[in-house]
């Protein structure tokens, strides 16, 4: 009996925990993949060019610009992205 129990509770609650938002369709996949990487290339290249300026003009404000620069670079390269479509 709590076999039965435990089994209608659990398909009594499962459609409640399944997300009611569609799966990102394949070209809206390649479009954010392809969106994230340039972002990432941009940012890239921000830090590299901030850092190469660091390194031959040091200065306390050419540091923190480098320093900047990479942190902004690190946290778009690490943080889960942000964007309306789910990509499951």
């Amino acid at each position: 009996m709590l076999l039965v129990g435990s089994v209608l509770f659990v398909i009594s609650v499962w459609p409640q925990t399944r997300s009611t938002d569609p799966l990102a369709t394949p070209e809206e996949v390649k479009k954010f993949l392809e969106n994230a990487e340039q972002d990432l290339f941009d940012l890239g290249k921000k830090a590299s060019r901030a850092g190469w300026v660091q390194e031959n003009f040091i200065t306390v404000d050419t540091e923190g610009i480098a320093a900047d620069a990479n942190e902004a670079a690190n946290t778009a390269a690490t943080e889960p992205p942000r964007s309306e479509s789910t990509c499951q």
